[in-house]
């Protein structure tokens, strides 16, 4: 594949993916190969292979007879995307340990602890959602892996929504993310990824109990 091809085929998955995310393409949505060329001024071969990336990430899937349309997620889904990230963020954390600014630690703190013991309210746990994807993507940002980062802040906004399972564990994720910058503070890789694996595979826990699973 040619360089202008790549580059092109980049700007289509870039931007189908972002509106998928911020629900411009909503799901069950159709998306006509034709209608896309149209739209994004340019030729079949981009659209199709920005697709198929984009189905690679269980963003859109193809109905025989029907084509492609945007995917609608279900528990199950977002089950094995925290299966998924609780593989992969860990590695991140570890390689995250003693790289991130003390000032940006000091300040998640700050942030974090201003929020300790509030009542969880929807204010309060947007503001925690928040802070949990901004730790999130410092530790990605450092961890000097960027097909781990598109992969990972992909699937961490297919889950945004879901800030609503952080309920019943207000104070415990803030405990959890505390004691998470305190081991990216020392320099303890091991450490961090533990605590970071706990935190995602527990947040998935509550999750499937909210729903009633």
């Amino acid at each position: 594949m040619s360089e202008p091809r790549e580059t092109e085929t980049q700007r289509v998955y870039d931007i189908l993916k972002a509106r998928i995310l911020q629900n411009q393409l909503p799901a069950g949505m159709p998306l006509s190969h034709s209608q896309l060329c149209r739209d994004l001024h340019t030729s079949r071969t981009p659209v199709r292979e920005a697709l198929s990336r984009l189905e690679g990430l269980g963003l859109v899937t193809t109905i025989p007879r029907r084509g492609t349309i945007v995917a609608k997620l279900g528990l199950q889904d977002f089950l094995e995307i925290g299966q998924i990230l609780a593989q992969l963020e860990p590695f991140a954390a570890r390689h995250a340990a003693g790289r991130i600014a003390p000032a940006t630690l000091d300040l998640f703190e700050t942030q974090l602890r201003a929020l300790h013991h509030l009542p969880p309210t929807a204010a309060t746990i947007e503001q925690l959602n928040q802070i949990d994807n901004a730790i999130h993507r410092a530790i990605l940002e450092v961890a000097g892996n960027r097909r781990l980062y598109e992969l990972v802040e992909t699937m961490r906004s297919l889950c945004d929504h879901l800030s609503f399972a952080l309920e019943r564990r207000f104070d415990i994720v803030v405990d959890e993310l505390l004691t998470l910058l305190q081991a990216l503070r020392s320099g303890d890789g091991t450490e961090a990824e533990q605590i970071m694996a706990h935190h995602i595979t527990s947040f998935g826990e509550a999750l499937r109990t909210t729903s009633g699973r």
